[in-house]
């Protein structure tokens, strides 16, 4: 019993020494079950340190201490609280491996003191594998400027939804495309004027991932902000700024995309629906129009507006309600369809007419314009050169017809001997 009793106090004596080292190093993750490819984040806080933070310090195993090449990038947001994101690699197999702090020196009860933190990593391979980096900002306050992010798709082409702070502004306001191994850049606005701590949320349907941005003056540790939820807290959040879906169109348009939600509950919802209210079913579909949901997750529904391309024109407006026995959300919709774009007819008619099919003796050009009489530099040259051997056989063809002429004219005579000569002069 006096030994039950001694191990007793032993135990209530250790647990404390115990939760007090592991309160020394304090590891909260984005995430604890990523795909390989796939960006690692936390925030580390560590507890009366005698030696800061280094990179040297930080280190992945698999189960068996196998070390995994990593390269990890770590900011000072504050006086001992640090962000690190490191890319997990893609040829890394599935399987639990651990995050591991090493080397740290801290002062426990007057005692200098080295301890480790381990944080349990889950890597399942699952499609898509997106990487996106950088894995945080720390934006100034009072300040206006860009950042940007680089998105890659490790394995199949995928499309991304961006939800931003109400103080970020940017031109992707549709579905994103990324191709595998591919990196896309995305840039976008910021004004920091009374902002606070924040999240830039990208969505691939299945999938969600979270930058956090922080602001220099506020970067108070453990200061986590919760997922955004509707102004009535509701089941079902909508990743729409404003919670306020707001589009203009032509009546010859259409509009289709995704439309991302999330489960905001520790509790699977089944047997939900989708309903329009107002006119909106007049121009908008969804689809699936009933599904299920599992809890805490992400899911998308498509959605297309005037998919005949035939819109009157006009508002457009009402909410879209999902919905079942126990739980109800719902999102306003405006659409405004713009009248058709007209031109005034003009009172001229323009006849366009070939010059192949026109005459000489119909038009009032000059003849050149049609038959090019004078031949360029190059062309006249060929054609003297070609021309001489033929003006020369006219020119003996004509000599030699002018002889013929000429003797065809003269008489003949008739050639005399001599004997004949003699006796002709001796007559006379």
């Amino acid at each position: 019993m006096v030994t039950f009793k001694i191990k007793y106090l032993f135990l209530l004596i250790l647990i404390p020494l115990v939760f007090a080292q592991l309160n020394l190093i304090e590891i909260t993750p984005q995430r604890t079950e990523l795909s390989p490819g796939e960006v690692y984040q936390t925030e580390i806080v560590l507890n009366n340190p005698i030696t800061e933070l280094k990179n040297i310090n930080i280190k992945l195993y698999s189960l068996d201490e196998i070390p995994i090449p990593v390269s990890p990038f770590l900011s000072q947001l504050d006086t001992n609280y640090y962000f690190l994101y490191f890319e997990i690699p893609f040829s890394t197999e599935e399987g639990i491996y651990q995050l591991k702090i090493e080397d740290q020196s801290f002062l426990v009860n007057g005692a200098l003191e080295e301890f480790e933190g381990i944080e349990n990593i889950t890597i399942t391979k699952s499609q898509p594998s997106v990487s996106i980096t950088p894995g945080h900002f720390l934006l100034p306050l009072n300040d206006a400027g860009q950042i940007s992010i680089t998105t890659e798709s490790k394995d199949i082409s995928t499309n991304i939804f961006f939800l931003t702070p109400e103080y970020m502004t940017h031109p992707y306001i549709t579905e994103q495309s990324i191709n595998p191994h591919v990196p896309r850049t995305f840039t976008f606005d910021y004004n920091t004027s009374n902002a606070t701590k924040s999240e830039l949320i990208i969505n691939t349907g299945s999938k969600q991932f979270k930058i956090p941005i922080f602001i220099e003056g506020q970067t108070e540790q453990n200061d986590t902000q919760e997922p955004p939820q509707s102004p009535q807290g509701e089941a079902i959040t909508f990743f729409v700024d404003n919670f306020h879906l707001s589009k203009t169109i032509s009546f010859d348009q259409s509009i289709e995309g995704n439309l991302y939600m999330s489960n905001n509950l520790n509790i699977s919802l089944e047997g939900l629906n989708s309903e329009f209210t107002g006119n909106l079913i007049d121009i908008i579909s969804i689809s699936p129009s009933t599904f299920e949901v599992s809890q805490n997750s992400n899911f998308s529904s498509f959605m297309s507006i005037n998919p005949s391309k035939n819109a009157e024109a006009g508002t457009y407006s009402g909410e879209l309600i999902i919905s079942n026995n126990q739980y109800s959300s719902s999102l306003k919709i405006t659409i405004v369809v713009e009248e058709e774009l007209t031109t005034e007819p003009s009172t001229e008619i323009e006849v366009i007419e070939s010059p192949v099919e026109e005459t000489i003796e119909e038009s009032n050009e000059p003849a050149e314009l049609f038959v090019p009489w004078n031949l360029s530099e190059g062309y006249e040259e060929e054609a003297k050169v070609a021309a001489s051997p033929f003006m020369y056989l006219i020119v003996i063809f004509l000599a030699i017809s002018i002889i013929i002429f000429l003797l065809s004219g003269k008489k003949t005579t008739k050639k005399k001997s001599f004997s004949q000569l003699v006796s002709e002069s001796q007559k006379k």
